[in-house]
This record gives structure tokens, sequence and C-alpha cells, in this order.
């Protein structure tokens, strides 16, 4: 029988569970009567959720201890510097800071924090940077140079730098693209839920 003990932390961006939700509340902000389609949302839910405590349990696996317990408490550790780093990530954070957020040294910090999540933790904040300046360029109107410093980077060519080899395209560039996108994207939306609510009404 398969293991559906959910651990007690989780993804809070996974993008499977974020997306359903967001769906869901599209859908009911418009005014589409709650029907069939609902359940299939909460199913598509439950399956996230269980996909992200299936990623939970591989990263936990991946750290060496001889004990479970042992292994479960290194990871809560490490998911309370992830914790720490998601609130700090706009400011200066460095190695140091964030071992002392595990409470564990810097070494063994570093060392479990690469075998558990398959990334250094300064690429996991570097990543985590691009994530939130991708967001602010695509969902807000701020200039690249107010994008670069509230992600937390200070020289505005490494951030450009960094943001083209990671998707492609310079952050200005990328604002304008997405945003014709989402134009697209937003009637083909509307031709669905029309479509959508037509069939409910039957």
């Amino acid at each position: 029988m398969r293991d559906t003990t959910l651990f007690e932390t989780c993804h809070a961006r996974d993008p499977g569970v974020m997306s359903l939700l967001k769906e869901t509340h599209l859908h009911l902000s418009r005014g589409r009567p709650p029907g069939e389609w609902i359940e299939d949302r909460i199913a598509g839910l439950a399956g996230a959720l269980l996909r992200a405590q299936t990623e939970v349990r591989r990263e936990m696996a991946r750290i060496p201890a001889a004990r479970p317990a042992t292994r479960a408490e290194i990871y809560r550790r490490l998911r309370r510097a992830l914790d720490f780093v998601e609130g700090s990530l706009a400011q200066p954070v460095d190695l140091n800071a964030m071992a002392r957020a595990a409470c564990l040294s810097p070494y063994h910090f570093h060392r479990r924090f690469s075998e558990a999540f398959r990334e250094t933790p300064h690429e996991y904040v570097r990543r985590r940077r691009l994530e939130i300046a991708r967001d602010l360029l695509v969902k807000s109107a701020l200039p690249v140079t107010v994008v670069c410093h509230r992600s937390g980077f200070e020289s505005l060519g490494s951030f450009s730098a960094l943001f083209r080899r990671s998707y492609g395209l310079p952050p200005l560039t990328y604002r304008r693209a997405s945003a014709a996108n989402r134009n697209n994207g937003e009637k083909l939306r509307r031709s669905s839920w029309e479509d959508g609510a037509r069939e409910d009404s039957r």
C-alpha cells in the first residue's frame, strides 16, 4: 500500500499546485458556476500535492544519515534555511547566515543543501532572485533598474547578463514578449471560459 502520509513541509511555490489554484480562482471570480469542472480541479490539486510530497521525500532520501529521524531533522533545518532565504532575497545573504538559520556549520550546511536540493546555496539564491525579477517584469511596470535592486541584485549589468542566460532574452525584451503573449492568451482564455459557461448552462 502506498504511503500517503504528508510530511509537515511542502514546496510553497510548487507550480502544479499554484497553477491549479489560480485557474480555479479565475473561473470562480468571473462567475462561472461550480460544476463537474471544480471536482476535476480538486482531484488535480490532490494529485499535485501528492507529487510535491513525493519530491520532498526524494530530497530527504538524498541526505546521508544512518537513522531516518536524523535525516528528517537535517531536512527540517535545511527547510528553515530556505524560509530564511525567502525572506531575505532582497538583501545580501551569505552562506554563513544561511548556515546559522539551519543551525549547521557552513561546511555541513553547504554539503547537505547541495545533496538534498541538487544545487548549491548560491545557485538557489540566484535562481530565486531571477524568478522574482521575472515576475516583477511581467506583473509590474517598474523600471528594469528597480526590478534589478528589488530582486536582490546589485549590478544592473550582471543582472541583465544572468537574466538573458536563464530566460533567453534581455529583461526589457522579455517584458515586451510576455505582454504580447499575455494579450493573446487572455483572448484564448476568454473564449474557453465562454464556451464552458455555455456548456454549464445547458
